[in-house]
C-alpha cells in the first residue's frame, strides 16, 4: 500500500498590499508585503521540493488577495508551480473566496492549461490518489453568485460521495481526507477583541491583551457539519489562525495563513502543514504536524502613555530591522498633549533602534469621568442584579445632549425616553 506524505497550505493570498504605499526594497516595483507573501511562499515550495518531497502539495484557496492580481503576481506564482511540477510533485489548487468574482476566478488560466501535474478544483470533486479518496470542496462560483448556500452545497456534496461509494463499493475501504475553504461558525476569526489596556510585553511586541474573536455567523458550515464528514482528517483554508477545531469524529484543522497580515495576527505563527501516514500519532493532531516559515515581518505595538511608550521601546532587542510599527497612544487628555509635543522625537528613536519599514499610529484618549460612570454601573449589575434608574436615565440623557443640539428636541427625547423606560419597568 506504500506511504503517503501530502503537504498543505493555505491563504497565500500573493498579491496581499496592506500599507500599499511602501516599496520592498528589494523588487522596488512592487508593494512590501506583496513581497513579504511572495518570500513566504517561495520559502513553502523550496522546502517541499528539497526536503519534505510530498507524494502531493495542496493549496486549500485564497492563492490570491483578488481576483485580478498584476502579471508580476501571476508570473511568479507560475514559476512557483513550475518548481513543484519539475520536481514531480503533484499539485493540487482549490479555488478561496477572495480568487474569485461573480464572473470568474483567478485561476481560470491556469485550469484551461490543463497541466499535467497541476489541476485546478473549481467546484466539490472525489479524486482517487493512491489508496485514498481525496474530497475537494473549493469555494465555487455558484456560491458566489448566490446560486447556492454554501451550507446547502456542503451537504449535497456529501451525498454525493455516499452515491458514489454504493456506485463503486471498492471506495469504501480507501480512506477519505477531505480539503475545503470556508469558514466554519466557532472558529477562531483572523481578528481580536481588545479586553482591556493591560500591556504584554513580549521579545517583539508591547501590545494590548486581546481575546480571540470566534465566528458567529450561522450561515457558515458549523463544527457539527464536519463531524459529518466520513473522513479522518479535514484540511481548511479561509481563517488565518492555524487552528485545531474541536470536532468529535474526526481530526479537522485550519492551516492559516503564509503569512501575518496586520497587527490583528500581530502573535500569530505561521506556515503550512505535512500530512504523514507513516508517522506516529500524535495528540490533536494524528499523522500530521505544522511547520511554522520563520521569516515571518516583525510586528511591534507600542502602546502606553509617552512614558510607557519609551519604556517599552528601551526594552526591546536590536534585531527587528524593517519592522512594523505601531504606537497606541492611550491616556487622558493632559497625557495626550505631552504625547503630542514628544511623539517625533519618540519616532527618531524608533528609527535610530529598529529602522522600521513602516511606522504609524492612533490614539485612544480616556474620559476619566466616563470611566468612573462605567465603573458605577457594572458596581451597580454586580451588586444589585440591576442599574438603578438614575444611572439608566442619566446615561440616556447624556447621549441625547450630546447627539441633538436643539434644547427642544433634547427635551421631547428625554421625555420619551423616560416615558419608554417607565413602560418597560411596569411590565415586568
Amino acid at each position: 500500500m506504500g506511504t503517503l506524505k501530502i503537504s498543505i497550505v493555505a491563504d497565500c493570498h500573493l498579491n496581499k498590499a496592506v500599507y500599499k504605499g511602501v516599496m520592498d526594497a528589494e523588487s522596488p516595483d512592487l508593494p512590501f508585503r506583496t513581497a513579504d507573501f511572495m518570500k513566504s511562499f517561495s520559502y513553502i515550495v523550496s522546502e517541499n521540493v528539497n526536503k519534505i518531497k510530498p507524494d502531493l502539495f495542496v493549496i486549500a484557496g485564497d492563492v490570491f488577495d483578488t481576483f485580478d492580481p498584476s502579471n508580476d503576481v501571476r508570473g511568479f506564482f507560475n514559476s512557483q508551480l513550475r518548481e513543484l511540477s519539475e520536481a514531480k510533485i503533484p499539485t493540487i489548487i482549490l479555488v478561496g473566496n477572495h480568487d474569485v468574482c461573480k464572473k470568474h476566478h483567478a485561476l481560470r488560466p491556469i485550469a484551461k492549461l490543463q497541466l499535467k501535474n497541476i489541476k485546478v478544483i473549481e467546484n466539490p470533486q472525489i479524486i482517487e490518489f493512491r489508496d485514498k479518496l481525496l474530497l475537494l470542496f473549493p469555494y465555487s462560483l455558484e456560491v458566489e453568485q448566490g446560486k447556492i448556500l454554501i451550507r446547502d452545497q456542503f451537504y449535497s456534496f456529501l451525498k454525493q460521495v455516499e452515491e458514489k461509494i454504493k456506485e463503486k463499493p471498492e471506495l469504501a475501504v480507501k480512506e477519505k481526507i477531505f480539503f475545503g475553504h470556508f469558514g466554519v461558525k466557532g472558529a477562531i476569526m483572523n481578528k481580536y477583541v481588545e479586553v482591556s489596556d493591560e500591556k504584554l510585553v513580549t521579545a517583539t511586541t508591547t501590545t494590548q491583551k486581546k481575546k480571540n474573536y470566534y465566528n458567529n455567523d450561522d450561515g457558515d458550515i458549523n463544527i457539527n457539519d464536519l463531524d459529518e464528514i466520513d473522513a479522518k482528517y479535514v484540511f481548511l483554508g479561509d481563517f488565518h489562525q492555524f487552528q485545531v477545531l474541536p470536532t468529535k469524529k474526526n481530526i479537522a484543522m485550519y492551516c492559516g495563513s503564509i503569512e501575518r497580515t496586520d497587527m490583528t495576527e500581530i502573535d500569530q505563527k505561521k506556515g503550512f502543514i505535512v500530512y504523514d501516514d507513516s508517522a506516529n500519532e500524535v495528540a490533536n493532531m494524528g499523522k500530521c504536524k505544522f511547520i511554522e516559515y520563520p521569516s515571518c515581518r516583525p510586528m511591534i505595538e507600542l502602546r502606553g502613555n509617552i512614558k510607557e511608550i519609551g519604556e517599552a521601546l528601551d526594552s526591546l532587542p536590536n534585531n527587528l530591522a524593517s519592522a512594523i510599527v505601531k504606537i497606541s497612544f492611550v491616556g487622558n487628555n493632559n497625557e495626550l498633549m505631552d504625547f503630542s509635543l514628544r511623539l517625533e522625537e519618540t519616532k527618531r528613536k524608533i528609527r535610530q533602534k529598529i529602522n522600521p519599514i513602516h511606522m504609524f499610529g492612533e490614539q485612544k484618549v480616556i474620559d476619566e469621568e466616563q470611566e468612573k460612570e462605567a465603573a458605577e454601573i457594572e458596581t451597580s449589575l454586580v451588586e444589585k442584579g440591576h442599574i438603578d434608574e438614575v444611572v439608566v436615565l442619566g446615561t440616556i440623557n447624556d447621549m441625547i445632549r450630546e447627539k441633538e443640539s436643539s434644547k427642544e428636541e433634547q427635551d421631547i427625547l428625554i421625555k420619551m425616553s423616560g416615558d419608554i423606560y417607565k413602560e418597560a419597568t411596569e411590565a415586568k
